[in-house]
């Protein structure tokens, strides 16, 4: 199953426009929702809704249809936009490097998480994409 991003954004009330603008992508270029496999679902262990790789945005089967997807997939185009901007190998190093330094400095799973550069961003672009979409 897959699902086009586009119309998720649409349903949701999501200005494309400014996703195009901010993101850099185009939500209708050949992105496509897919439900994220058990394996990585396991390792989510439901602290996770979804994950960009490249063109793809794996989201859980349970967030699928619920009336936040529009809002989650926001904040992954911003991650398909650094993918493409940074390209895979860079993308991916500087994540990882960003996580682990923050765990070697003693910081929890999930705080560093958080406080990775690129999910700063993400956090960030999304929140002002949907607050410019919901009040023009």
């Amino acid at each position: 199953m897959s699902v086009r991003v586009g119309a998720v954004l649409a349903s949701a009330g999501v200005d494309a426009g400014l996703v195009r603008s901010m993101c850099g992508v185009d939500p209708d270029d050949r992105i496509r929702i897919v439900p994220a496999p058990r394996w990585l679902r396991l390792l989510w262990r439901g602290r996770f809704a979804a994950m960009a790789l490249g063109g793809r945005i794996l989201v859980r089967p349970d967030v699928l249809g619920s009336a936040t997807l529009g809002e989650l997939l926001v904040h992954e185009l911003v991650h398909v936009g650094q993918w493409r901007r940074m390209g895979f190998v860079r993308f991916l190093a500087a994540y990882l490097r960003s996580y682990l330094g923050f765990r070697v400095r003693g910081l929890a799973h999930l705080e560093a998480y958080r406080r990775i550069p690129l999910e700063v961003e993400a956090r960030e672009t999304a929140r002002l994409i949907l607050d410019r979409s919901r009040h023009p």
